[in-house]
């Protein structure tokens, strides 16, 4: 067992480390089997040994909001926080490989259909969370899972009560995964639907196209495109494209300005479902 990381064979409470599945800005997540039920889980861990409080906080957080929302078929549902040691984990359902490794480790694009299909279920997750006043905040192929046609929804570290208005909002600090980031997070907003809709719009971006208009940091916006709005007109021009059913869809998912966004993730998931329909009948 190495500084910070689990090896296979290893043991943290009640489950064995099976392999690495990946790893997040302050936990790593692995493929763990539970030594009394023989199931596997995905256990989120994080190591103690620093005494960085925000950590353990984070892994905290997020059993919370998923005790919140609680289950859905396309959202993974938590289990157990425990600790072991200097451990702290939390198990969760163990789905299968996430989107964005399939695009970026396998070269693998989705077809329009696929790409559509997973948007849809992954809006349904949305409306739900939403529905319990829960921003996810870091909606991104990353956190996207799909195995077997099931499309679950993870990661919920970042997420935003907006009943409660917390956790608090840092000054000047952005939250989420750059590529991803809706523009109004930029100039301060506090998170909110509308913002988790432009992200599953960059997403479907990603899943069509293989790539992200941007990459690692907000930085590469100005290094790009002279503004956000060119970046904008890039994902919608490529949309235009495509010259299918659900080409204003998404756009519209991806627009500057949230009031000419969808109006709830659920208006957003029935346009999909209406384009897939579309699809599938003209297909015939």
């Amino acid at each position: 067992m190495s500084e910070g990381r689990l090896i296979p064979g290893s043991r943290v409470g009640l489950y064995e480390i099976v392999s690495t599945l990946g790893q997040g800005g302050t936990s790593r997540v692995y493929r763990a089997r539970h030594a009394d039920t023989n199931r596997d889980f995905a256990l989120k861990v994080c190591s103690l040994n620093d005494g960085d409080k925000k950590k353990a906080y984070y892994l905290h957080w997020e059993n919370e909001v998923g005790g919140i929302v609680g289950r859905h078929p396309n959202l993974v549902v938590t289990y157990e926080l425990g600790k072991d040691g200097l451990w702290l984990y939390l198990s969760m359902d163990y789905v299968g490989q996430n989107i964005e490794s399939l695009i970026d480790n396998c070269g693998k694009r989705f077809s329009l259909k696929r790409a559509l299909r997973v948007a849809r279920d992954a809006a349904l997750a949305l409306e739900h969370m939403h529905s319990k006043g829960i921003v996810h905040g870091d909606v991104k192929t990353g956190n996207i899972l799909v195995s077997n046609g099931d499309v679950k929804l993870s990661d919920y570290g970042l997420s935003y009560d907006t009943r409660r208005k917390i956790p608090p909002k840092i000054k000047d600090t952005v939250f989420g995964t750059p590529a991803f980031i809706a523009p109004e997070y930029l100039m301060g907003r506090e998170p909110h639907p509308k913002g988790d809709i432009y992200a599953l719009g960059v997403s479907i971006f990603h899943m069509l196209s293989g790539d992200t208009p941007i990459r690692y940091s907000l930085y590469e916006i100005s290094e790009r495109f002279d503004d956000i709005s060119d970046m904008i007109l890039f994902m919608q021009k490529f949309f235009s494209g495509l010259q299918s059913p659900a080409d204003e869809i998404f756009s519209k998912s991806v627009e500057q300005f949230p009031v000419n966004r969808f109006s709830s993730a659920g208006e957003f998931a029935d346009a999909l479902d209406f384009a897939l329909k579309k699809i599938d009948t003209s297909s015939n």
